[in-house]
């Protein structure tokens, strides 16, 4: 019966599925539970819990969805290796250097590697829990080609163990990885065939009927071939599918269609996973796009100008030229690898090799594209009835080499180059000068780096005192601050990137505070339209810290964003639905304060009706004029021309509404389409604020 009992165990561990997810400060309760701080330190080097799961490079957890989601192991990685435990500091460090040494020796420099800091599993789960936690943190971290772990040669006695192989080794020390290829390989994308049509139906036929798709309407076929009938899930026309693939084979200089197979755990049988469609754009959709949308940084889709400034004549008019862009129609992935999407795009250029665009366009309500958010940038809308998002890379957006480091004086030359064109391009450039020099104690600079080329920079300003924000603003709903030293806040001043490097920005961010040896990002954002925008960065990347009435008799009157390790590894939800709040009295501003300081969802997509302006204040107010600085509010509420959560104001007044088309009529004639409306008018009665008693 024992014996029985222990099989019917072990088989029910080896059928286990279990969910992975980014670490979580509440997660170090159950975590405390079963890991052991002092056999970590002796394993993998100096432990703490918490700091990890705030700090570190990236943190995951392992949940057993049928055990009440219990939290059964975590893993966490680090860009620099952990200094070894119960050793004499000189010889830790002859450890790590030498660690170092043999990695980069296999191929693996400290670009591309990370190190294990921390892994512990829950008895019982020992076998199934560090495999789906390694593919999370290859998720997490792209451009990682390998995590290693630096530790005594036991480790093969440890949870870790089957998931890492034994590289070099000396007497007391030992160096193991765990490549990328191992865990999670790319994915092998090819051309279709119109034989794969068989093999590809049950993939499209689970997007057709799934709602929730990555992507909407794009996971589905593009221009909705026939989407009534019952066969095949919805499909419609049986053929479909090779159809599409038929006419992209026959005309395969203005379309292609991909597919990308991936193994099916470790039995070497090869399955499809996702499916791309793609077509050269023509001169009528880059000229309709380029008037909707701003892509002056991408030539408006077209070939660039040559010869000299002055326009000699021999450069050939753009409009006898075709396009240099292409678009996706259809992207259909398998869930468990939506964040491998990206892999696609080097394929998708190989077909055309004289595009340099590739855009995709989304409707307001389709649920968010992994390759969006992944490896493109969204492009700013210049026309206001432009409600889908149109989202651009480059094809250089893939390379590989993309690094970070201090930046340097001789950097200077190159940041000037990289703000050619903007009004402020010397001051900037001054800015970044002070910065970059060796002797400032009290600021950095960093240049992110990609074939030996400045692409970007971000500077902060040093040991930024957080007691009085503290008064003013709930950093403790967005960040663990007892996890974070007392010099580890430091404030970005700019960051500036390349558009074709913008989807790397935050790891341009988190390379920042490694360098400068902080662990949190703050951005103060100054009330009023002459101010500029914040960073992309900001406006995508980092959290809105929800503001509190002072009492202290000082209050902050901006708004405060702030940006952690943690933080970069989850991502909020991206909710590009359209959401209408007419009304400008406290409860639309609490409305608003919930939607702007959401921790899950980025909700880009929100207009503030508000005829007069914002009219809020008085004692017993809950909402003053630092309230509405806290939420950025006349800033727009952020950088929203680029996706970024904020709210748009509109100073007009409802003057009519029309529920079945979804429609907001205002009294300057304009309109606005919705998906979601909040009417909160209030009391009409505004004697107080004619009277200036706000």
């Amino acid at each position: 019966k024992v014996w029985r009992a222990r099989v019917s165990t072990a088989c029910e561990m080896s059928t286990l599925t279990l969910v992975t997810r980014p670490a979580r400060p509440d997660d170090a309760v159950q975590l405390d539970g079963f890991v052991d701080g002092s056999h970590q330190g002796k394993v993998y080097g100096r432990f703490n819990l918490g700091q990890l799961i705030e700090n570190a490079t990236a943190t995951v957890v392992a949940i057993d969805p049928k055990h009440d989601d219990a939290v059964v192991g975590f893993l966490s990685v680090t860009r620099d290796i952990p200094l070894p435990f119960g050793v004499p500091k000189d010889r830790g460090l002859e450890r790590m250097q030498w660690a170092k040494s043999e990695a980069s020796a296999l191929g693996y420099p400290s670009d591309v590697a990370a190190w294990v800091a921390g892994c512990g599993v829950k008895a019982g789960y020992e076998k199934v829990a560090v495999a789906p936690m390694l593919k999370a943190a290859f998720r997490l971290l792209p451009h990682l080609d390998a995590v290693l772990i630096a530790a005594p040669p036991e480790v093969e006695r440890e949870p870790v163990g089957t998931s890492f192989v034994k590289m070099a080794r000396t007497m007391k020390f030992a160096l193991y990885a765990a490549s990328r290829e191992s865990v999670l390989p790319r994915l092998r994308v090819r051309l279709a065939r119109v034989d794969d049509h068989d093999d590809l139906l049950p993939l499209v036929a689970s997007a057709a009927g799934d709602p929730y798709a990555a992507g909407g309407p794009l996971s589905r076929f593009p221009g909705g071939e026939a989407l009534t009938s019952d066969h095949a899930g919805g499909l419609g026309d049986e053929y479909a599918l090779a159809t599409l693939i038929s006419r992209a084979l026959d005309d395969p200089g203005k379309k292609c269609v991909l597919v990308a197979e991936a193994e099916e755990g470790k039995t070497g049988k090869m399955s499809f996973v996702g499916v791309m469609a793609v077509e050269a754009v023509d001169v009528e959709e880059a000229a309709s796009l380029a008037g909707k949308y701003d892509l002056a940084a991408y030539d408006n889709l077209m070939p660039a100008p040559y010869g000299d400034a002055t326009g000699d004549g021999n450069d050939e008019d753009n409009s006898t030229k075709e396009p240099v862009a292409i678009r996706v129609t259809m992207l259909c992935v398998d869930r468990a690898y939506e964040s491998q999407s990206a892999d696609f795009l080097d394929h998708a250029f190989d077909a055309f090799p004289e595009k340099d665009f590739c855009v995709l366009t989304l409707p307001p309500q389709a649920p968010e594209l992994p390759l969006a958010t992944l490896a493109m940038r969204r492009v700013a809308p210049t026309d206001p009835e432009a409600d889908d998002a149109l989202h651009a890379c480059h094809r250089a957006g893939q390379l590989r080499g993309f690094t970070v480091r201090l930046a340097k004086d001789d950097d200077y030359e190159e940041v000037w180059d990289l703000l050619e064109g903007m009004s402020d391009q010397e001051e900037l450039c001054t800015a970044f000068a002070d910065a970059a020099v060796t002797s400032n104690t009290s600021q950095a600079a960093v240049v992110a780096i990609c074939e030996g080329q400045v692409v970007g920079y971000a500077t902060v300003t040093l040991g930024t005192e957080i007691s009085s924000l503290a008064q003013c603003f709930d950093l403790t709903k967005v960040v663990d601050v007892g996890a974070h030293g007392q010099n580890a806040f430091v404030e970005l001043e700019d960051c500036v990137m390349n558009p074709i490097f913008a989807h790397k920005r935050r790891f341009v961010m988190c390379e920042a505070m490694r360098l400068s040896r902080a662990t949190c990002v703050l951005y103060q954002l100054a009330p009023g339209e002459e101010e500029p925008p914040p960073p992309d960065v900001v406006s995508l990347d980092f959290r809105l810290v929800a503001g509190r009435r002072s009492h202290t008799g000082f209050d902050a009157h901006f708004a405060l964003y702030a940006f952690t390790n943690r933080i970069s590894n989850s991502p909020r939800a991206e909710i590009n639905s359209r959401i209408v709040v007419v009304g400008s009295n406290e409860a639309a501003l609490a409305v608003l304060d919930r939607l702007l300081t959401n921790n899950q969802c980025a909700f880009n997509n929100v207009t503030l009706v508000t005829n007069g302006g914002l009219a809020v204040g008085g004692v017993a107010s809950r909402y003053n004029r630092a309230s509405i600085a806290k939420l950025a509010l006349e800033n727009g509420g952020g950088n929203t021309s680029t996706g970024g959560a904020g709210v748009a104001l509109a100073d007009a007044a409802v003057v009519g509404l029309d529920r079945e088309g979804r429609c907001v009529y205002l009294d300057d004639d304009s309109m606005l389409m919705y998906e979601m409306l909040v009417l909160v008018p209030g009391r009409g009665d505004q004697t107080r604020h004619r009277l200036g008693l706000t």
